[in-house]
């Protein structure tokens, strides 16, 4: 009887637009006493600050100081905007009080967290990072880049750093059109949402670039709040919105006399419409009457406030010369060729969708030819600050054009920063970025450093993201100018490029969309280092450069322990690196520090210090015993480094060799060079009879991969699994069966589980899809044929939820008996194949497949053998298989041979004649035979060499000449037989 469970089975695809989810769905939801806070606060109202206890982002609630700080002129008493500082100093705050919501924002731990409600009246609400919101999608009226200061066409830092001893203001007016209010309800609703935003939004300016925006009073007091679309100054683009039909709005406002320009710097309209998430453009120049309300902002009734934030945050940033810093090409969900349209010639200075405020974020999902070779970063892709670019950006607009703002002195000392001195490194090799920052007012720990690579790329690199090309037909690693890393921003003044766990994964340039990429070729590469000190009511920020000269030698790289390595305490060992040209000049780095890790790379500390840039050093393995070893080898006065591929054990206890045996040990004979002598042996542990373990929430995570029309089907349902490893030795039929918690399943693999593609490499599943009832069906086994080879089989939960964890499962094998695999998933120990040659009584070599099509005429016996991760077996070729032994024994060698052996015949062709001479021919040991031809040529074998033991024949074709010179003589205890007849070959 066939046991199954049907499980109704349903496709769930996210699709990750920038669109978003309504806010119950984000972060994590919190209790909020809304009267009570109102209450603190209006009893507080003539105190200089109070102090209130507030969410976190992690649910936990912290005390907070907090300020009222106006935001509207004539603010309604009614509207409370207050802000404040977490007792730590770690996270600042602004809050919205209005007649329709509790709003607000936190700045904390790099990034900005939105608190709005779920449902106000429970006092349900949820607090959520900003960057889990998305962005929207900009059509941007892009600035004069006339206006920048360039040199040799590139655009240059306006060296308006540093900032924040004056907090500039400018006076905003906010419009909301008669669909906003339609949409929201009443005039006050949809004032209020633009004070919710307001509000938010002043936190992110004065924290970024210690400027903030004062609401104006006609939005204030209802004026600019319309009720009609009909009859409002905006025209509404009911396919995208656009930056100057605001403007055109604020002009009519301007000629009517609703609203002169002289009653405010900027203005920026809101709109609401029917779906969707959010859009908008902007562009123009605050302060210029006919450019200074280029700024739009819609979205739907039930976008987040995050999402909303953010989409303003990046229209404001076009309004004050922000160009898109994204480097991609192509579209998005709103049209094939959006990023293309969008793309900045002054400003593309990220890989891919970029990620921080002027990038797109999760937009740009497939390029220009439409084969969704997506250039969106891996996560976070929609980080919350702003690039140095667009900062320089900013700045530049504000000094030269955009400078109608009131200062207000901010009592604040800003950060002074060094980026560090410029620095020649080789191509595709690792390095670390190290600045320094002080501030005469601010803990060391609340500052914050963001390093960002501000090269342009030029128009034929636009796209060029990793391995992807940019339209002028080349992809960026290749390229001079495209930008190759993203931007990061943390609480340390050092960065590595790319980032460490990359490299303690061996992708020193990991895949593309992971935006953190080696240069291949020699180029200039320009890094700002920017620091914040994030002091509320105006930040102070400074930002230096280094410049980093790539060169064409390289890249040097680790070239020793690449694999599982195993070191025992106090033997000698030897590190070897490429140093491909880094020793000479431009480089010039004549001397190396290797370093060592017991921790997996977290840490490291000195093995060998200031040893030359040679290429090889012997050290002496330290008394460190540990599983998690790596080796790293920096240049002296310099910043670039390589660390090994493989982690090493360091034991300080006995080898533990793998015990093994050759699945086939069947003799074979060939002719020298056949094909037939690459033997691509197979070795194989010990019998087992199946696996056993549980599904547990620790384990990884993967997805659902199932039978479908005999083929494979996934990746689907979220799950978690384990997996294993066994080798087949005769072929077969295997049947699998599983036990155990229901919900579970089993697949099979021809080659080892890769989780991110599930169905590589898939041969079978006990889940079967059942296409009448579209559902699966968790059958309790599965049979395939199976070849003599290793297998993997992966014991998985359908999904997420199904079974609950932990749920245990057995797994038992018939119909053939299964092995465990040699060397072992994750073993310290090497495995190879040891040649040796019975006729000389030598080991002549050592091979992973046992090809021995390139040895001449003998025989041969092939021996498995497990040795001691990254040893090196060259010094026992030549050794005899008794000394081998010997020093396995003797623990000289940590080694053990398979427990049996395949004898190989090695058949020559037959020479037409030979010479023996002495030393070269002489013999002391082993059995052979030497023949000529009995039909070809003089069939001769002459003979002048020594035959001191072993068993030797010469079986000539034609005739046997042992001339002057030639002995055959026994040594007491190694006797010599010799044999010379007449008979030969064909």
């Amino acid at each position: 009887m066939n046991n199954s469970k049907r499980l109704v089975f349903g496709f769930c695809i996210l699709i990750s637009s920038q669109i978003h989810a309504q806010i119950p769905n984000l972060g994590v939801e919190i209790k909020l006493n809304l009267n009570s806070i109102k209450n603190t606060i209006n009893d507080e109202k003539g105190s200089a600050d109070f102090i209130l206890n507030l969410p976190m982002p992690d649910g936990e609630f912290q005390v907070f100081n907090l300020k009222t700080s106006n935001i509207m002129d004539n603010q309604p008493s009614n509207i409370q905007t207050i802000e404040g500082v977490s007792l730590d100093g770690l996270a600042k705050i602004r809050l919205a009080i209005t007649p329709s919501a509790l709003t607000g924002i936190m700045q904390y731990e790099n990034g900005y967290y939105l608190i709005e409600a779920i449902d106000q009246k429970e006092g349900r609400y949820t607090i959520y990072n900003m960057n889990d919101s998305g962005l929207g999608n900009c059509g941007t009226a892009e600035f004069d880049e006339s206006k920048l200061v360039k040199r040799n066409g590139k655009v240059l830092s306006t060296g308006l750093f540093p900032i924040g001893t004056q907090l500039r203001k400018y006076r905003f007016a906010g419009a909301a059109t008669g669909e906003m209010t339609d949409s929201l309800g009443t005039q006050t609703a949809a004032r209020d949402k633009i004070v919710a935003i307001m509000n938010a939004a002043n936190l992110i300016y004065e924290l970024e670039a210690a400027v903030s925006f004062q609401v104006v009073e006609k939005t204030t007091n209802l004026n600019l709040i319309f009720t009609d679309g009909a009859t409002d100054p905006f025209n509404v683009d009911t396919n995208f919105g656009s930056a100057y039909d605001s403007q055109d709005g604020f002009d009519i406002l301007n000629g009517n006399s609703s609203l002169i320009y002289g009653d405010y710097d900027m203005g920026h309209t809101f709109h609401v419409y029917s779906s969707g998430g959010g859009g908008g453009s902007g562009g123009g120049s605050p302060c210029v009457n006919a450019t200074k309300s280029v700024g739009w902002t819609e979205f739907g009734k039930t976008t987040s406030l995050g999402s909303i934030v953010g989409l303003f945050a990046h229209e404001v940033g076009h309004q004050f010369g922000m160009g898109h810093t994204y480097n991609a090409t192509g579209g998005s969900d709103i049209g094939a060729t959006f990023c293309t349209g969008g793309w900045s010639s002054s400003a593309s200075v990220e890989p891919g969708s970029g990620t921080t405020i002027m990038g797109y974020g999760g937009n740009c999902s497939n390029n220009t030819n439409g084969s969704l070779q997506s250039y969106v970063l891996t996560s976070p892709n929609n980080e919350s600050y702003f690039h140095a670019k667009s900062l320089d950006q900013m700045f530049t607009k504000m000094a030269s054009v955009s400078n109608c703002f009131t200062n207000t002195a901010t009592n604040n000392n800003t950060p002074i920063v060094s980026a560090g001195a410029a620095a020649t490194i080789p191509k595709g090799t690792p390095f670390i970025l190290t600045g320094s920052a002080t501030d005469a007012n601010t803990a060391s720990n609340l500052l914050t450093y963001n390093w960002s690579q501000i090269d342009v790329a030029a128009t034929n690199d636009a796209g060029a993201l990793g391995s992807i090309n940019g339209i002028g037909g080349y992809n960026a690693v290749n390229s001079t100018t495209a930008p190759l890393f993203r931007s990061r921003i943390s609480s340390s003044p050092s960065r590595t490029f790319p980032d460490l766990s990359f490299i303690l994964n061996n992708a020193n340039n990991p895949s593309d969309n992971e935006g953190e990429d080696l240069p291949q070729v020699a180029r200039i590469m320009n890094f700002r280092l920017t620091v914040r000190d994030n002091v509320l009511g105006g930040g102070g920020v400074d930002s230096d450069v280094r410049t980093i000269t790539v060169d064409n030698s390289g890249p040097f790289q680790v070239s020793s322990q690449n694999g599982p390595t195993l070191w025992f305490q106090s033997e000698s060992k030897t590190i070897t690196w490429d140093v491909n040209g880094t020793n000479v000049a431009p480089v010039s780095c004549t001397n190396v520090n290797i370093l060592i890790s017991t921790d997996g790379g977290t840490s490291f500390s000195s093995l060998v210090a200031n040893t030359a840039n040679d290429g090889t050093e012997t050290i002496t393995v330290p008394n460190t015993p540990s599983a998690n070893v790596r080796i790293k080898i920096e240049a002296v006065g310099n910043i670039f480094f390589d660390i090994n591929n493989g982690s090493i054990t360091i034991s300080n206890g006995t080898c533990t060799p793998e015990t093994s045996q050759l699945a086939d040990a069947s003799a074979v004979s060939a002719a020298v060079g056949s094909s037939n002598l690459n033997l691509n042996l197979l070795a194989v542990g010990s019998s087992i009879p199946g696996f056993s373990g549980s599904i547990e929430t620790t384990d990884p995570t993967s997805n659902l991969s199932f039978e479908k029309a005999g083929a494979c089907s996934g990746p689907s349902n979220s799950n978690r699994f384990d997996d294993y490893s066994f080798s087949v030795t005769t072929a077969g039929t295997f049947t699998f069966n599983l036990s155990g918690t229901g919900g579970n399943l089993l697949n099979l693999y021809s080659a080892a589980y890769n989780s991110s593609n599930v169905c590589t490499n898939w041969l079978a599943s006990t889940g079967v899809y059942d296409n009448a009832n579209n559902w699966v069906s968790l059958n309790s086994s599965m049979s395939k044929d199976l070849s003599p080879g290793t297998y993997y089989l992966v014991a998985s939960s359908f999904s997420s939820t199904l079974p609950t964890l932990p749920a245990g499962y057995g797994v038992t094998v018939s119909g053939g008996t299964i092995y465990s695999q040699v060397p072992s998933s994750g073993s310290r120990y090497d495995y190879t194949f040891m040649i040796y040659n019975t006729g000389t009584s030598m080991v002549v070599g050592f091979s992973t497949t046992a090809d021995l099509s390139l040895y001449n005429a003998g025989t041969y016996a092939v021996y498995g053998i497990s040795y001691g991760g990254g040893l090196d077996l060259s010094p026992y070729i030549g050794q005899s298989l008794a000394a081998v032994q010997a020093a396995i024994s003797n623990s000289k060698l940590c080694g053990k041979l398979s427990t049996n052996n395949k004898p190989v015949t090695i058949v020559g062709p037959c020479p037409p004649n030979l010479t023996h001479v002495s030393t070269t021919n002489d013999f002391s040991s082993g059995t052979q035979t030497f023949q000529t031809s009995n039909t070809t040529g003089t069939g001769l074998i002459s003979a002048t060499n020594d035959i001191t033991g072993g068993n030797i024949t010469y079986d000539a074709g034609k005739r046997v000449e042992l001339k002057p010179g030639f002995s055959a003589i026994s040594i007491p205890g190694n006797p010599a037989v010799f044999l010379a007849k007449i008979g030969g070959c064909e």
